[in-house]
């Protein structure tokens, strides 16, 4: 049951309970009326009473494992992403001796809050057989003088035992509002957050032609803080390689999230066609322009899986050809089980070389007019560095502008252009014989 559901079946308890409640103690009073007010009373208990000591177990126990079981997430988080670093320091039995330590204090503080919350509970069910017991009490003395039936004091007994049917889901309900509550806080402040790329009301069209442009791009991080980018100026035309070089931290990535729109400059514009990103809508635009980030994500499933992550609808072949243009082919053809190859959890089971390159395929499978690279060639080679870059370059001979970020300073001169950035500033532009 989702958690929509469920709240909506909590809501609904108080509702359902107050109705059966009082229809219970309608017909006990027809039956006899000091059954009535015995069922009445009961039933007050067991609908104040209880979820009143439920709610408090709970938001005691949530407010005493809160830390312990955050402290427990912290150190498996470490443990599982930090496994290799801590053994080979030989260190795995001191974490996971901490591990267990904050998975003792955890389940100590569990026990203890279900023994609370369960005498909670056993209350309603200690309430429930009291109704039946002061029902019966009250009216065996009607059934002896005649003036009540033996069969109606069985039906008094059975009577307070379905009423407290409906009482009895109060406790959970009860028990829950605090952590609904909270969950519908943080959920209502990611809902409210405002996006950094907000959608146009009326979005634009992009052209189906057209240079993708930077213009006197300025952009930060932090309100008042320096500039990643101050006045960056860059133009890409289709059929184009350029080639972007700077040091790690120089605004190189943050000039690749603004051509997708993942960010918006906050002075200048970056244009598709002549046409202002902001003003078009965000699929649209990573329709047009691609982006390889740097730390591509590989999932855990096929080699086809996540090569076809470039065009959905790409043929066996064209994958194929794909991981073969960016020289993964014979690695490809060794493969036992081909493109059904899973890669493993965030694809453990390839090399970073590969992880690259298989990233880079989901481009050269990409129908954009503008592909934009980001340190392609980290965890290669220089020799298998300056083969992908040369492959990336032979792209733009088919159409599409071709941008390549890279700190690395390999052998550019395939490339039509090459510009350095330096502190988010373009010091230097040197053109190539190229494509076009």
């Amino acid at each position: 049951m989702s958690t929509g559901s469920r709240t909506s079946t909590f809501g609904r308890s108080p509702l359902v309970a107050l109705l059966a409640g009082l229809g219970s103690v309608a017909v006990a009073a027809l039956i006899l009326p000091a059954a009535g007010l015995v069922l009445a009373l009961m039933l007050t208990l067991g609908g104040i009473l209880v979820p009143a000591l439920t709610r408090w177990a709970a938001r005691s126990a949530g407010r005493r494992q809160a830390g312990a079981r955050a402290a427990l997430s912290g150190d498996l988080v470490e443990i599982a992403q930090g496994s290799a670093e801590i053994a080979v320091a030989g260190r795995a039995g001191e974490w996971i001796e901490r591990g267990e330590r904050s998975s003792a204090r955890l389940a100590a503080l569990q026990r203890r809050d279900a023994l609370s919350g369960g005498l909670a509970v056993g209350l309603g069910t200690a309430l429930a057989a009291g109704a039946v017991v002061a029902m019966v009490a009250v009216a065996t003395p009607a059934v002896h003088g005649g003036a009540l039936a033996g069969v109606l004091l069985a039906a008094l007994a059975l009577l307070a035992l379905g009423a407290f049917e409906a009482v009895a889901p109060l406790g959970a309900a009860a028990a829950s509002i605090d952590a609904c509550a909270s969950a519908a806080v943080r959920v209502e402040s990611v809902l409210e957050r405002e996006s950094a790329t907000p959608e146009p009301v009326a979005p634009r069209s992009l052209p189906p032609s057209g240079d993708l442009e930077l213009r006197g791009v300025r952009f930060g991080y932090d309100a008042g803080g320096p500039w990643a980018l101050d006045g960056a100026d860059l133009r890409l035309r289709p059929g184009r390689a350029v080639a972007l070089l700077g040091p790690s931290g120089c605004g190189k990535s943050t000039l690749a999230e603004l051509a997708v729109r993942f960010l918006r400059p906050q002075r200048g514009a970056v244009l598709l066609g002549g046409t202002d990103l902001s003003k078009a809508a965000g699929d649209a635009v990573r329709e047009a322009v691609r982006l390889s980030p740097q730390d591509a994500y590989l999932f855990t499933s096929t080699l086809r899986d996540n090569v076809a992550i470039g065009r959905a609808d790409a043929a066996d072949a064209e994958v194929a050809a794909a991981l073969q243009a960016v020289g993964l082919g014979e690695w490809l053809a060794a493969l036992p089980d081909g493109l059904a190859t899973e890669v493993g959890e965030a694809g453990a089971k390839v090399s970073g070389g590969q992880r690259q390159r298989i990233a880079a395929a989901r481009m050269f499978l990409a129908d954009a007019s503008f592909l934009v690279f980001d340190e392609p060639t980290a965890h290669l080679d220089p020799a298998g560095a300056a083969d992908l870059l040369n492959r990336i370059v032979k792209l733009a001979d088919d159409g599409p502008g071709v941008l390549v970020i890279t700190h690395e300073m390999h052998d550019l001169s395939a490339f039509d252009e090459v510009i350095a950035l330096e502190s988010g500033r373009i010091v230097h532009r040197e053109g190539h014989p190229g494509h076009s």
